[in-house]
Protein backbone atom coordinates (compact mmCIF):
# COMPACT_ATOMS: atom_id res chain seq x y z
CA UNK A 1 0.00 0.00 0.00
CA UNK A 2 2.82 2.42 0.84
CA UNK A 3 4.52 1.77 -2.49
CA UNK A 4 1.29 2.48 -4.41
CA UNK A 5 0.65 5.70 -2.50
CA UNK A 6 4.24 6.80 -3.05
CA UNK A 7 3.96 6.05 -6.76
CA UNK A 8 0.83 8.15 -7.17
CA UNK A 9 2.45 10.97 -5.21
CA UNK A 10 5.58 10.94 -7.38
CA UNK A 11 3.55 10.83 -10.59
CA UNK A 12 1.46 13.78 -9.44
CA UNK A 13 4.59 15.77 -8.62
CA UNK A 14 5.85 15.12 -12.16
CA UNK A 15 2.45 16.08 -13.55
CA UNK A 16 2.33 19.42 -11.72
CA UNK A 17 5.91 20.22 -12.74
CA UNK A 18 5.13 19.48 -16.40
CA UNK A 19 1.95 21.56 -16.30
CA UNK A 20 3.91 24.46 -14.80
CA UNK A 21 6.43 24.28 -17.64
CA UNK A 22 3.72 24.01 -20.28
CA UNK A 23 1.45 26.79 -18.98
CA UNK A 24 1.43 30.17 -20.77
CA UNK A 25 2.94 33.03 -18.82
CA UNK A 26 1.70 34.64 -16.68
CA UNK A 27 0.16 31.51 -15.20
CA UNK A 28 -3.58 31.76 -14.58
CA UNK A 29 -4.15 30.06 -11.19
CA UNK A 30 -7.72 28.97 -11.92
CA UNK A 31 -6.91 27.31 -15.23
CA UNK A 32 -3.76 25.76 -13.77
CA UNK A 33 -5.71 24.24 -10.88
CA UNK A 34 -8.39 22.92 -13.23
CA UNK A 35 -5.74 21.33 -15.47
CA UNK A 36 -4.01 19.84 -12.43
CA UNK A 37 -7.30 18.42 -11.13
CA UNK A 38 -8.13 16.84 -14.50
CA UNK A 39 -4.61 15.45 -14.75
CA UNK A 40 -4.82 14.02 -11.25
CA UNK A 41 -8.03 12.15 -12.08
CA UNK A 42 -6.48 10.81 -15.30
CA UNK A 43 -3.36 9.60 -13.49
CA UNK A 44 -5.39 7.93 -10.74
CA UNK A 45 -7.80 6.24 -13.15
CA UNK A 46 -5.04 5.28 -15.56
CA UNK A 47 -2.91 3.73 -12.85
CA UNK A 48 -5.89 1.81 -11.47
CA UNK A 49 -6.73 0.44 -14.93
CA UNK A 50 -3.07 -0.31 -15.66
CA UNK A 51 -2.60 -2.44 -12.58
CA UNK A 52 -5.54 -4.62 -13.57
CA UNK A 53 -3.83 -5.60 -16.83
CA UNK A 54 -0.23 -5.85 -15.65
CA UNK A 55 0.88 -2.36 -16.62
CA UNK A 56 1.67 0.78 -14.63
CA UNK A 57 4.80 2.09 -12.94
CA UNK A 58 6.74 -0.99 -11.79
CA UNK A 59 9.98 0.84 -11.07
CA UNK A 60 8.33 3.45 -8.87
CA UNK A 61 6.36 0.65 -7.21
CA UNK A 62 9.64 -1.01 -6.27
CA UNK A 63 8.68 -4.16 -8.19
CA UNK A 64 11.86 -4.17 -10.30
CA UNK A 65 15.33 -4.75 -8.87
CA UNK A 66 17.65 -1.75 -9.16
CA UNK A 67 20.13 -3.27 -11.68
CA UNK A 68 17.31 -4.41 -13.97
CA UNK A 69 15.51 -1.07 -13.62
CA UNK A 70 18.69 0.81 -14.56
CA UNK A 71 19.20 -1.44 -17.59
CA UNK A 72 15.62 -0.95 -18.77
CA UNK A 73 15.81 2.82 -18.39
CA UNK A 74 19.12 2.98 -20.25
CA UNK A 75 17.73 0.91 -23.13
CA UNK A 76 14.62 3.13 -23.20
CA UNK A 77 16.77 6.25 -23.57
CA UNK A 78 18.71 4.66 -26.45
CA UNK A 79 15.50 3.52 -28.17
CA UNK A 80 13.95 6.97 -27.77
CA UNK A 81 17.03 8.72 -29.12
CA UNK A 82 17.05 6.36 -32.10
CA UNK A 83 13.39 7.12 -32.82
CA UNK A 84 14.14 10.84 -32.60
CA UNK A 85 17.08 10.47 -34.98
CA UNK A 86 14.95 8.62 -37.53
CA UNK A 87 12.18 11.21 -37.27
CA UNK A 88 14.63 14.08 -37.61
CA UNK A 89 16.41 12.49 -40.59
CA UNK A 90 13.17 11.91 -42.49
CA UNK A 91 11.91 15.37 -41.57
CA UNK A 92 14.97 17.32 -42.67
CA UNK A 93 16.12 15.26 -45.64
CA UNK A 94 12.75 13.97 -46.80
CA UNK A 95 9.95 16.37 -45.90
CA UNK A 96 11.61 19.80 -45.74
CA UNK A 97 12.71 19.64 -49.42
CA UNK A 98 9.08 18.92 -50.34
CA UNK A 99 7.59 21.48 -47.95
CA UNK A 100 10.29 24.05 -46.99
CA UNK A 101 7.81 25.81 -44.69
CA UNK A 102 8.17 22.91 -42.26
CA UNK A 103 11.66 24.15 -41.47
CA UNK A 104 10.08 27.25 -39.94
CA UNK A 105 9.05 25.31 -36.85
CA UNK A 106 12.59 24.16 -36.17
CA UNK A 107 14.31 27.39 -37.19
CA UNK A 108 12.12 29.26 -34.71
CA UNK A 109 14.16 27.60 -31.96
CA UNK A 110 17.50 28.94 -33.26
CA UNK A 111 18.88 31.36 -30.71
CA UNK A 112 16.51 30.13 -28.00
CA UNK A 113 17.86 29.74 -24.44
CA UNK A 114 19.82 26.50 -23.93
CA UNK A 115 17.30 25.29 -21.36
CA UNK A 116 14.32 25.52 -23.75
CA UNK A 117 14.75 22.11 -25.47
CA UNK A 118 15.02 20.50 -22.04
CA UNK A 119 11.85 22.20 -20.81
CA UNK A 120 9.92 21.27 -23.95
CA UNK A 121 11.11 17.67 -23.74
CA UNK A 122 10.19 17.38 -20.06
CA UNK A 123 6.70 18.81 -20.41
CA UNK A 124 5.77 16.92 -23.58
CA UNK A 125 7.16 13.56 -22.45
CA UNK A 126 5.35 13.67 -19.11
CA UNK A 127 2.03 15.15 -20.22
CA UNK A 128 1.69 13.10 -23.40
CA UNK A 129 2.78 9.82 -21.84
CA UNK A 130 0.52 10.28 -18.84
CA UNK A 131 -2.45 11.11 -21.08
CA UNK A 132 -1.91 8.73 -23.98
CA UNK A 133 -0.18 5.77 -22.38
CA UNK A 134 -0.91 5.75 -18.64
CA UNK A 135 -4.54 6.86 -19.06
CA UNK A 136 -5.73 6.10 -22.61
CA UNK A 137 -3.78 2.94 -23.38
CA UNK A 138 -4.38 1.47 -19.93
CA UNK A 139 -8.09 2.26 -20.00
CA UNK A 140 -8.58 0.74 -23.44
CA UNK A 141 -6.59 -2.36 -22.50
CA UNK A 142 -8.61 -2.80 -19.32
CA UNK A 143 -11.92 -2.43 -21.15
CA UNK A 144 -10.94 -4.84 -23.93
CA UNK A 145 -9.48 -7.35 -21.47
CA UNK A 146 -12.94 -7.86 -20.04
CA UNK A 147 -13.85 -9.74 -23.24
CA UNK A 148 -10.51 -10.58 -24.87
CA UNK A 149 -7.25 -12.04 -23.70
CA UNK A 150 -4.80 -9.52 -22.27
CA UNK A 151 -2.22 -9.79 -25.10
CA UNK A 152 -4.88 -9.05 -27.72
CA UNK A 153 -6.32 -6.25 -25.60
CA UNK A 154 -2.86 -4.77 -25.05
CA UNK A 155 -1.82 -4.83 -28.73
CA UNK A 156 -5.16 -3.29 -29.68
CA UNK A 157 -4.77 -0.57 -27.05
CA UNK A 158 -1.22 0.17 -28.22
CA UNK A 159 -2.48 0.54 -31.79
CA UNK A 160 -5.31 2.89 -30.84
CA UNK A 161 -3.11 5.05 -28.62
CA UNK A 162 -0.53 5.24 -31.43
CA UNK A 163 -3.14 6.53 -33.87
CA UNK A 164 -4.29 9.13 -31.36
CA UNK A 165 -0.66 10.10 -30.71
CA UNK A 166 -0.13 10.63 -34.44
CA UNK A 167 -3.33 12.63 -34.83
CA UNK A 168 -2.62 15.05 -31.97
CA UNK A 169 0.80 15.87 -33.44
CA UNK A 170 -0.50 16.60 -36.92
CA UNK A 171 -1.84 20.17 -36.37
CA UNK A 172 1.47 21.51 -35.03
CA UNK A 173 3.47 20.21 -37.97
CA UNK A 174 0.97 21.41 -40.56
CA UNK A 175 0.29 24.86 -39.13
CA UNK A 176 2.98 26.52 -41.27
CA UNK A 177 2.02 25.15 -44.67
CA UNK A 178 -0.80 23.96 -46.92
CA UNK A 179 -0.40 20.22 -46.51
CA UNK A 180 -0.66 17.72 -49.31
CA UNK A 181 -1.61 14.07 -49.01
CA UNK A 182 2.02 12.92 -48.98
CA UNK A 183 2.98 15.28 -46.18
CA UNK A 184 -0.02 14.32 -44.05
CA UNK A 185 0.66 10.62 -44.58
CA UNK A 186 4.34 11.01 -43.68
CA UNK A 187 3.68 12.98 -40.49
CA UNK A 188 1.00 10.52 -39.38
CA UNK A 189 3.18 7.53 -40.17
CA UNK A 190 6.28 8.83 -38.40
CA UNK A 191 4.42 9.83 -35.26
CA UNK A 192 2.31 6.69 -35.39
CA UNK A 193 5.40 4.47 -35.45
CA UNK A 194 6.95 6.48 -32.61
CA UNK A 195 3.72 6.15 -30.64
CA UNK A 196 3.70 2.40 -31.22
CA UNK A 197 7.26 2.09 -29.89
CA UNK A 198 6.40 4.17 -26.83
CA UNK A 199 3.26 2.13 -26.27
CA UNK A 200 5.22 -1.11 -26.43
CA UNK A 201 7.79 0.19 -23.96
CA UNK A 202 4.99 1.20 -21.62
CA UNK A 203 3.31 -2.18 -21.90
CA UNK A 204 6.48 -4.14 -21.28
CA UNK A 205 8.43 -1.92 -18.86
CA UNK A 206 6.10 0.74 -17.49
CA UNK A 207 5.42 4.45 -17.69
CA UNK A 208 8.93 5.30 -16.51
CA UNK A 209 10.47 3.78 -19.64
CA UNK A 210 7.93 5.42 -21.92
CA UNK A 211 8.55 8.87 -20.44
CA UNK A 212 12.34 8.56 -20.69
CA UNK A 213 12.19 7.28 -24.28
CA UNK A 214 9.85 10.13 -25.24
CA UNK A 215 12.16 12.62 -23.53
CA UNK A 216 15.20 11.31 -25.41
CA UNK A 217 13.37 11.48 -28.75
CA UNK A 218 12.26 15.05 -28.13
CA UNK A 219 15.77 16.10 -27.10
CA UNK A 220 17.12 14.83 -30.41
CA UNK A 221 14.44 16.63 -32.45
CA UNK A 222 14.29 19.84 -30.41
CA UNK A 223 17.98 20.03 -29.51
CA UNK A 224 19.68 18.91 -32.72
CA UNK A 225 17.08 19.81 -35.35
CA UNK A 226 17.48 23.61 -35.28
CA UNK A 227 21.28 23.28 -35.53
CA UNK A 228 21.00 21.18 -38.69
CA UNK A 229 18.92 23.93 -40.30
CA UNK A 230 20.88 26.85 -38.87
Amino acid sequence: MFEKTRTIGLLLILLVAALWLASPRPIQPVFFLIAAAIGTVMVWLGLAAARRVGMGAPILDGAVAAPLAARRLAISIVVGAACGAVLLTVLIYGLVPIEPALATRLRARIGAPPWLPWALAVESSILEEFALRLFLLSSIAWLLARRWRIPIASWSAITVSSLVFAAVHLPAWLATTNPGAVLIADVLTLNGVAGFVLGYLYWRWGIESAVLAHFAADMVVQGIGPRLLG
